[in-house]
């Protein structure tokens, strides 16, 4: 998502505008107490996969699911393929 339609989006929810200076400042920021980030910088941490001077990749939470073009294996797949692997041994 590009900045400008980060900050069309936010204008939605009455957020201010958001460029990359502030986002990274956010993403960056240090509670000085702890040395820990501050706890806005981990909700962006968890929500953010990756960020650049053009976009922002917003985690969209699918990690644990195939890649595109990849087979999604189901249990009695698995288990077809367990059971095969030991018939070969």
């Amino acid at each position: 998502m590009s900045w400008d339609a980060l900050t069309q989006a936010g204008h939605k929810f009455g957020m201010p505008a958001i460029d990359y200076k502030s986002f990274n400042r956010r993403w960056n920021a240090i509670d000085p107490k702890t040395g820990q980030p501050t706890s806005d910088a981990q909700t962006l941490k968890n929500l953010v996969a990756r960020f650049d001077g053009n976009e922002v990749v917003i985690d969209a939470g699918h990690k644990d699911q195939p890649q595109q073009g990849q087979p999604k294996t189901n249990d009695v797949e698995r288990s077809a393929m367990a059971a095969t692997k030991r018939q070969f041994k």
